[in-house]
């Protein structure tokens, strides 16, 4: 069996994600380009994963719940996970282990939670682009905890790679 996917993007409530990164929009755009399995991974959040997985579910798409996290040592790990369950736990994990610096919408934008209407629920006031305080070395072990795994982005990268 074949399948396509991509495991690895962001919506809106991500700093580098465009206001047109609805989860509603982005399930739609997957289903366009043929892909059947698909994950968000916000930067140090899984705020929207919940509306992401009920946009995809409407389109067919089989939603795994993640996560980017940005280590201590700014290596950008991508944490998927079983359940949304096990997935907003880690959430709340990793919201106690992070610096919480405000985020500046004018500099960095909006970090928006939606629904699956793609309705405005609210807004993260931290930013999200900050080095959590858990290491490189601890990120595999704590997605297992909380039933999910990692690997590695941006291994073809100067920046952010864990290389």
């Amino acid at each position: 069996m074949k399948l396509s996917f991509d495991l690895h993007m962001h919506s809106c409530l991500s700093p580098c994600g465009g206001d047109d990164n609805t989860p509603a929009n982005l399930a739609g755009m997957c289903a366009l380009a043929g892909l059947q399995v698909v994950a968000l991974t916000d930067h140090n959040t899984s705020g929207n994963c919940a509306a992401f997985r009920s946009a995809a579910k409407a389109y067919g798409l089989l939603a795994l719940p993640g996560m980017e996290l940005t280590t201590r040592e700014e290596a950008h790990v991508v944490c998927l996970f079983e359940s949304l369950e096990g997935a907003m736990e880690f959430d709340r994990y990793i919201y106690d282990n992070m610096p919480h610096i405000k985020n500046k919408p004018e500099i960095f934008g909006e970090q928006r939670v939606l629904n699956e209407n793609d309705e405005l629920v609210g807004t993260l006031p931290d930013l999200l682009l900050v080095a959590s305080y858990i290491g490189a070395d601890q990120v595999k072990a704590l997605c297992d905890q909380y039933g999910g795994t990692a690997f590695p982005a941006h291994v073809d990268r100067d920046s952010y790679s864990i290389t």
